[in-house]
């Protein structure tokens, strides 16, 4: 039920190029879901950054809320962006079991990537179990994958300056 002002989502985009195609495919766009998670997540970057800079703060107690952000930006992403899947989210409810402080979603979504934030401390014990869930025997007597071919997928990395402009 449409909240009084609100307008019809498509004559919010009407003027996108295209439009009638994809109104032909979707009855709905569920404008408020995408657009609480957007600025919700813009919000989860700048907080995570603040919390990052928080010197005042324990590793351990950085870490922890550096791990909530992600689980919520994942909860968000599969909830009101709707750009997660059963097996992402199985995948990163299984590296929170795993030890990890928190999971989320990596990419665009609607894929089978996550990143993860782990100790290094606990990266190697991290990395076996999901391995050993990826090549334990399945129903069809086979396992899923190649180890030597899942440590193209799973590894560990540390945290990196990001993006950055140079200037030769």
């Amino acid at each position: 039920m449409r909240e009084s002002g609100e307008a019809e989502p498509f004559k919010l985009v009407a003027a996108i190029p295209h439009i009638n195609e994809v109104e032909s495919q979707n009855t709905v766009f569920y404008l408020k879901e995408r657009a609480l998670h957007v600025f919700s997540e813009a919000h989860r970057v700048h907080e995570f950054r603040r919390v990052s800079e928080m010197e005042e703060v324990s590793e351990q107690d950085r870490v922890k809320q550096l791990g909530d952000l992600m689980n919520a930006s994942h909860k968000s992403c599969d909830e009101l962006f709707d750009c997660s899947s059963l097996e992402l989210n199985e995948l990163t409810q299984m590296a929170r079991d795993f030890g990890a402080f928190g999971s989320r979603l990596t990419g665009a979504g609607w894929g089978g990537c996550c990143v993860s934030l782990v100790l290094k401390s606990d990266l190697e014990n991290f990395i076996q179990n999901l391995m050993g869930y990826y090549t334990k025997e399945r129903s069809q007597g086979s396992t899923l994958w190649v180890t030597d071919d899942l440590k193209r997928y799973i590894f560990g990395t540390s945290l990196g300056q990001g993006a950055l402009v140079l200037d030769p």
